[in-house]
């Protein structure tokens, strides 16, 4: 009990902090976009597909098939690194606060990142059904 209260104690100085806040704030909205446009653009169309495309490679164009809920593995693993990293770095402010602010970014890179490639899949699944 005692170090969840140093947990929310230390998160609660972190996000003092205006960069925390803007990070966090990029974090989930590059995140919140992530599953808000599979959920908008594909999933009224690719329920009824039994198998939807998940990975194009240039050398043989489509060579990943699987069911559509797999569209959502994307934004799942940006979810376990947003949560992650958050509670990772709120053990590691009173400690050592560079490593905060080198995780704080990395997830915002990571989500952005994970942004673009979701944003490929539903391109390529638009293209092909």
């Amino acid at each position: 009990m005692k170090k969840l209260s140093e947990l929310r104690s230390a998160i609660k100085h972190m996000f003092a902090k205006r960069f925390f806040r803007i990070t966090a704030g990029l974090s989930l909205v590059f995140f919140l976009l992530s599953v808000i446009l599979p959920l908008w653009q594909l999933l009224p169309e690719i329920k009824e597909q039994v198998a939807i495309p998940l990975h194009y490679n240039i050398h043989f164009g489509v060579d990943l098939y699987g069911v559509w809920w797999r569209v959502f593995t994307i934004p799942l693993i940006g979810f376990i690194i947003l949560v992650l990293n958050y509670i990772v770095a709120g053990i590691m402010w009173p400690k050592d606060k560079v490593i905060s602010y080198f995780l704080w970014t990395a997830t915002a890179v990571s989500e952005f990142i994970l942004l673009v490639g979701i944003t490929f899949v539903v391109l390529l699944n638009l293209t092909y059904i």
